[in-house]
């Protein structure tokens, strides 16, 4: 698939903790693994209301790692829902850790 989009709410509506994102990485892995080679995973924040950085550098974090050392290919990750300032300030900062860009996806 091109593209393929997944709903982080699946997980919650607030979205803290290094353990709760280390059990979230091997979901979004699989996911990022069923893109096609020049595909993006969409994670859609719908519904969720906060996520803090031990969560999503544990989890997010680590797939743009994995995705700025090449091992996912040409694939790309992005966001799209992100419903709040402090949400997306969130996600800004666990980008910035991982030192790879997580872009805005179109709705």
């Amino acid at each position: 698939m091109p593209s393929i989009v997944y709903e982080m709410n699946r997980h919650g509506m607030i979205l803290t903790g290094r353990e709760a994102g280390d059990n979230v990485y091997p979901a979004l892995k699989a996911a990022m693994e069923k893109v096609d080679e020049n595909g993006t995973l969409v994670l859609s924040f719908a519904g969720v209301k906060m996520i803090n950085t031990s969560f999503g550098d544990s989890c997010i974090g680590q797939i743009l790692v994995d995705l700025r050392e090449g091992r996912f290919g040409n694939r790309k990750l992005a966001v799209r829902d992100v419903g709040n300032a402090a949400l997306a300030a969130a996600l800004a900062t666990i980008a910035e850790i991982a030192a790879a860009p997580l872009p805005l996806a179109p709705a």
